[in-house]
């Protein structure tokens, strides 16, 4: 039994819309007959009845075919009205008030998982932007970094402190506080003033910037509160990202204070764990930001509308492709926070070759061939310590880290082109398609970026260009892992 006449066929629903309405729609009953509703569908070029059903395209196979095999324009709510079938008298304005609230629930109720559609481009901006705010601020640490800047300023001053030396005996006062620190007794003893402003730009323009995304990020939120669009799902999500990363100033703090509390005989820089702890923070943050902003975009729809969607649109994804996609965003994180160890100890100055790391000093069938391994690995005690404190098995560690995260996503694109039904879902699915083959462009791109930084002994903008391809690359990943999140 054809539910639609195959005259207005052309016009029909996707699947997912049908759905939609049979799960949303509140059918009225007559109170004389108690009959069921039936749907009185409105578009510009036709008017049909469906009976109501909210059993209506739960099973694709009890969907009729003209339905199935049609695709159509989007289409708005406010042109779908339901009306029951009452009997002669009854009271027709009563109805039409029920109507009328039925469209407002459809609109402006809990339907919409994370905001309410009208502010729903607003977020997605909102969201992004602060993403590529927090972008831009993962460049300039690392850039902070590369220049010794960290230790320019030994104080924290949370609000004050945004407000730069204006005068002469402003930057006299603070170059004095600078000279209390390890960093100038040791390293920078016959810094002037004039090569201390240098230094000094870079980490105050940091955390200059750092209070910028807070209120860039804050302030829409806290309007976005008020006017009470914000689903409860969200409003967690983005409560738990403004602690984090107001959490971030106290623990660059934290790192900044590891660097000015160095003992006698030690080099003055910050702890590499803090370093990584305050760059793995901002990691979270972006893509956390990232994430949230593709949830918006995709999944700010009613429940029942995205189950019906997946049903009768998505294609078969096997599980090796979800579990691959979900190792590789894992792998590509941990080799990021590798690299914040080898920046932490400076460890990209020593063995400037790849992919070899010394030579064979020992006597044996061996003296005098290159080595893959360095020869002081296991140099520290306890054995643990040297996946963290030695240069040298840092270094290694991060290198060979990089080529597994190579292998797995060049792995995992090669399964969707061996494997038929990965195959087919990523003929399917243009998202899929596209992230897949630019995670594997990127990982290409980021290794090359890594091994060219370190034969030329981290230059400055390559290096942070190298930091930069991290967050690009982590972002593909993390694309990807999304895309099989809507299958």
């Amino acid at each position: 039994m054809s539910l639609l006449p195959l005259r207005a066929a052309r016009n029909v629903l996707f699947a997912h819309k049908l759905s939609f309405l049979a799960t949303h729609a509140r059918p009225l009953k007559s109170r004389s007959s108690g009959r069921s509703s039936t749907c009185i569908l409105h578009t510009s070029s036709f008017t049909t009845h469906i009976p109501f059903s909210k059993n209506l395209l739960r099973n694709p196979q009890h969907t009729p075919r003209v339905i199935r095999n049609t695709a159509i324009r989007s289409f708005s709510t406010s042109q779908i009205n339901f009306r029951s079938s009452l009997p002669p008298g009854a009271d027709i304005s009563r109805a039409r008030s029920e109507n009328n609230q039925n469209q407002q629930d459809l609109h402006h109720g809990e339907a919409f998982v994370f905001v309410d559609p009208s502010h729903q481009r607003f977020v997605i901006v909102w969201l992004l932007g602060t993403a590529a705010l927090v972008f831009v601020m993962v460049v300039i640490g690392g850039i902070t970094r590369l220049t010794e800047s960290g230790l320019s300023i030994a104080d924290w001053r949370p609000v004050t402190g945004a407000i730069p030396p204006l005068t002469e005996q402003d930057w006299l006062a603070e170059f004095d506080k600078y000279k209390q620190t390890p960093e100038f007794k040791k390293l920078n003893s016959s810094m002037t003033v004039e090569d201390f402003k240098g230094i000094f730009f870079w980490e105050w323009f940091h955390r200059l910037f750092g209070r910028a995304i807070g209120v860039a990020f804050a302030l829409p939120f806290f309007y976005l509160l008020s006017r009470r669009v914000l689903r409860t799902p969200l409003t967690t999500r983005l409560s738990i990202l403004l602690l984090l990363g107001g959490s971030q100033g106290a623990l660059g703090w934290y790192m900044v204070k590891s660097g000015l509390e160095v003992q006698d005989g030690e080099v003055p820089r910050v702890s590499q764990y803090r370093l990584a702890a305050h760059l793995g923070s901002a990691f979270v943050i972006y893509t956390g930001l990232l994430w949230t902003a593709m949830d918006v975009m995709s999944k700010n729809q009613p429940s029942m509308a995205r189950s019906a969607q997946a049903v009768l649109t998505s294609p078969a994804v096997p599980k090796l492709l979800r579990l691959g996609a979900s190792a590789v965003l894992g792998m590509t994180f941990l080799t990021a926070m590798s690299g914040a160890f080898v920046a932490g100890l400076d460890a990209g100055m020593v063995y400037n070759e790849f992919p070899w790391m010394g030579w064979h000093s020992d006597s044996g069938p061996r003296a005098g061939q290159r080595r893959y391994v360095p020869e002081e690995y296991w140099a520290l005690e306890p054995s643990y310590s040297n996946f963290f404190d030695n240069s040298a098995a840092v270094q290694f560690n991060h290198r060979w880290l990089a080529i597994g995260t190579l292998t797995m996503i060049n792995l995992l694109w090669l399964f969707t082109k061996q494997n038929q039904a990965a195959r087919s879902a990523v003929l399917m699915s243009p998202s899929l398609r596209k992230s897949i083959h630019a995670a594997g462009m990127m990982s290409w791109l980021q290794v090359a970026l890594g091994i060219t930084t370190l034969l030329w002994v981290v230059p400055i903008p390559l290096a942070a260009t190298h930091q930069a391809g991290s967050l690009i690359l982590l972002s593909t990943c993390t694309w990807l892992r999304h895309v099989l999140t809507r299958h």
